[in-house]
């Protein structure tokens, strides 16, 4: 009754990417000052976790995490953090759960606090340049490694309805965003 529970009220993300030895430690680990990609184990996965705050799971992030890693009596190798366009990210509970030894799996979403678009067409024709950069300068300041997704589900409609465009400028904006203009811009993430 209780995982059924757990999973109406939370999305529990099984990343598949092969388990570290020692994932079973629940002491914090040392703050991370490897600086590159997200270093992934040879076999088996992580597992990892985005808790919706609620009544159900409290609303105070860091004791969520407590209690349920608490609750299945393992730590969670990945942190998942969705953010919405004019959020100010990464947070000091992000640092909180990256200083606990989890990965942080970032997802920035091209949708205002209000439901409606930063429009994908205005990403990829450099409107949001300038947000983009400094969004890309705070990633590379954060001091540990990081999964990072922009608009994970590019098809689902905002919650003010409408779109976001169309699948080809949902490329263009993470080639914007992201990709090849990389080149130019020193302060958008290289790891």
């Amino acid at each position: 009754m209780i995982i059924k529970k757990l999973a109406a009220t939370m999305a529990v993300t099984a990343v598949v990417a092969f388990a570290a030895a020692g994932q079973g430690q629940t002491a914090p680990r040392a703050p991370y000052s490897y600086r590159g990609p997200v270093q992934l184990p040879d076999t088996g996965m992580l597992f990892g976790v985005h808790l919706k705050l609620d009544d159900h799971n409290g609303t105070n992030r860091r004791q969520a995490m407590l209690d349920f890693e608490s609750l299945v009596q393992r730590p969670m190798a990945i942190d998942r953090e969705f953010y919405l366009w004019d959020d100010t990210w990464p947070t000091s509970d992000d640092t909180w759960s990256a200083q606990g030894g989890r990965i942080l799996y970032f997802s920035w979403d091209a949708i205002f606090a209000n439901g409606t678009c930063a429009l994908w067409a205005d990403i990829a024709n450099g409107v949001y340049d300038a947000k983009i950069d400094a969004q890309a300068a705070d990633l590379k300041a954060f001091a540990f490694p990081a999964i990072f997704s922009f608009h994970h589900e590019p098809s689902t409609s905002p919650p003010g309805g409408g779109s976001c465009g169309t699948n080809i400028v949902s490329q263009n904006a993470w080639r914007q965003h992201l990709g090849e203009k990389r080149s130019g811009s020193p302060t958008r993430p290289t790891r």
